[in-house]
């Protein structure tokens, strides 16, 4: 949850795009708030706030943060950004951005009713075939709104090899999919370690639960 909030805080120049090299959370948030301009672009404050304690804590401030991605396409309608942590040598958790403030985005959610896939899905499949080429051990996938949608899809087309190495999948508050996507038994192989968690809320909403039934 922490992590699916921090990516939504633009780390340009921050973090690594590769997975080779990274940055440690306390290195990352002493950076990005010692810089006025980045500071504004935040959508919520309490993101500055999330991140600096996350940088002070002893929990959080030695985990290290690549493979940061943030693209923006109007023309084709994608918004897409994910960041991957190294949680351990031989455990990583990718996390994909949920949808920004941008109209691309936007956008691109209204697409999701009727179109699949749409750009960031497929992105989503070639992000994580590209962070298991080159790092070792397990993951997890996790991400908030379109990001929870974008790590059970991911880990759905994934190829069969990277998809033994996933140990878990975190949508929180994630829309679900068209029905096309459950065609096959590809999404039967990660059914049992997706986790979709909602707020109490929406418990009584029993149409809407089904419309997120993963």
């Amino acid at each position: 949850v922490v992590f699916s909030r921090v990516t939504y805080i633009p780390c340009e120049g921050i973090v690594p795009d590769d997975f080779s090299h990274a940055v440690t959370v306390a290195e990352a948030a002493e950076r990005f708030l010692g810089d006025t301009e980045r500071m504004t672009q935040v959508i919520y404050e309490d993101d500055l706030k999330l991140l600096a304690a996350m940088g002070a804590s002893r929990r959080f401030g030695d985990l290290r943060l690549c493979g940061y991605v943030n693209q923006l396409d109007e023309e084709i309608q994608k918004q897409f950004s994910a960041v991957t942590v190294k949680l351990f040598d031989d455990v990583s958790c990718v996390v994909y951005r949920g949808t920004d403030k941008t109209v691309v985005g936007w956008r691109e959610d209204c697409n999701m009713a009727f179109l699949s896939p749409v750009p960031s899905q497929r992105t989503a499949v070639e992000y994580l075939r590209q962070a298991a080429e080159q790092m070792p051990g397990t993951f997890l996938l996790c991400g908030h709104s379109k990001g929870g949608n974008l790590a059970a899809y991911a880990a759905t087309w994934a190829e069969t090899g990277v998809q033994r190495r996933i140990t878990d999948i975190y949508s929180l508050d994630g829309p679900g999919f068209l029905p096309e996507v459950f065609e096959g038994d590809s999404y039967e192989q990660i059914r049992s370690r997706v986790h979709r968690i909602l707020p109490v809320s929406y418990t009584h909403l029993r149409a809407h639960e089904t419309v997120l039934d993963l």
